[in-house]
């Protein structure tokens, strides 16, 4: 549990960092989860944290003390937007999100959303192919009652740009009216795909409608979208796993990358 007397800051890590890591307030050193989920060894010193003292409440990207996890306890919620690195500071580093990162970032919008739909039953939409992979991860970790259905929608074919033609494959099999509709993407770049769909939607009478997406390319927006839930911004790449694919093909892959060809010009 975290003291009354909180003192949270963002910082870097230091010697005697620790982790809450369960329910019965068992302790992990940071640096032995650094190495367990395999962290560089040349990112462990540019992570920020939010600490108190020597408590990791929340290493940013990653995860979560369990101390301070929402539960039916939680009387109060502090909100912290952080956010994400410009363009240049990017420049040079490498674009990989692995599989540890990918998952406690989905555990915490998982947990939002449990708060935000207290009491309620959420209606998962599933846009097929590439979101089933994060909608199973994120399904599971919602603590509130769930439903799901699944719509196809497409708009890029064989290549990697969106060909802003957008064209229903397959409609849902039930209706959504009176419900808390909550539409899960795994990407949204140029915003034609959600912008069209959601109006669709919208007409059809849901009690509410929200989106939630994996990741989020705002460079690349033509069509303005409102994106509820969002796990990463990324830069203006082709990505692929994690559910995304290229052709049909590294759906499978556990973590997400970019896409380089050999052939691209400088």
């Amino acid at each position: 549990m975290i003291q009354k007397s909180c003192n949270a800051c963002f910082r870097r890590r230091r010697a005697g960092d620790y982790l809450v890591i369960n329910d019965q307030g068992g302790r992990k050193k940071l640096k032995d989860y650094m190495i367990d989920e395999k962290i560089p060894q040349k990112q462990r010193d540019q992570l920020w944290l939010l600490a108190d003292g020597s408590h990791i409440l929340w290493i940013i990207g990653w995860r979560i003390s369990e101390a301070v996890k929402i539960n039916g306890n939680t009387g109060k919620v502090l909100k912290i937007h952080v956010e994400e690195e410009t363009k240049n500071e990017r420049k040079g580093q490498d674009f990989f999100w692995p599989e540890q990162k990918v998952n406690a970032r989905i555990e915490e919008i998982a947990q939002k959303i449990s708060s935000d739909y207290a009491g309620q039953e959420v209606h998962l939409i599933c846009i097929l192919k590439g979101s089933v992979f994060f909608t199973c991860e994120l399904a599971k970790r919602i603590t509130v009652p769930v439903t799901m259905d699944f719509m196809s929608v497409s708009s890029y074919g064989n290549d990697t740009k969106s060909s802003g033609v957008v064209k229903i494959i397959k409609d849902l099999d039930e209706s959504i009216e009176g419900k808390n509709v909550l539409v899960i993407e795994d990407i949204i770049d140029s915003g034609r795909t959600l912008s069209y769909l959601l109006d669709i939607l919208g007409k059809r009478n849901p009690q509410s409608l929200r989106l939630c997406t994996l990741l989020d390319k705002p460079e690349r927006r033509v069509k303005d979208v409102n994106v509820d839930y969002t796990c990463f911004n990324i830069p203006d790449e082709f990505v692929v796993g994690y559910g995304l694919d290229y052709a049909q093909r590294y759906r499978n892959l556990p973590f997400i990358g970019i896409v380089e060809f050999e052939n691209e010009q400088e």
